[in-house]
């Protein structure tokens, strides 16, 4: 296969998830990955290594497809059972933002504020 660097966007749900439908993450180690968050609140479904916080929001078919680890198999394991399930991707990733939506709120920036000026006053 090939892969493109575009560089930078600035309308993540327009420039880049309203083009591609999967996100393939296969990580060593990650935090909770804001690009995973990100593709989820976007209904797209994402493939996660079991790394950082990828099963606190991916419930493997379910909202997504964990891979027990990056490495060629089980990452190719996780690949096939998305395949097998291309057809229900959207669906999927109804699932995806809706529990990427509970752990995430949309006001986040908001609450932040709102908690700053109380911390302040």
């Amino acid at each position: 296969g090939r892969a493109f660097l575009k560089g930078h966007v600035s309308d993540v749900a327009g420039d880049i998830w309203a083009k591609h439908h999967v996100l393939v993450m296969p990580s060593l180690f990650e935090g909770m990955s804001l690009a995973m968050v990100e593709a989820m609140l976007c209904r797209r479904v994402v493939v996660a290594s079991d790394v950082g916080g990828a099963t606190e929001l991916i419930d493997h078919g379910r909202s997504g497809f964990i891979a027990g680890s990056p490495f060629s198999a089980q990452l190719d394991e996780a690949l096939e059972n998305l395949w097998e399930r291309r057809g229900d991707l959207e669906r999927i990733g109804e699932q995806a933002h809706e529990k990427a939506a509970k752990y995430v709120p949309m006001d986040a920036g908001q609450l932040l504020l709102d908690e700053i000026v109380e911390l302040v006053r």
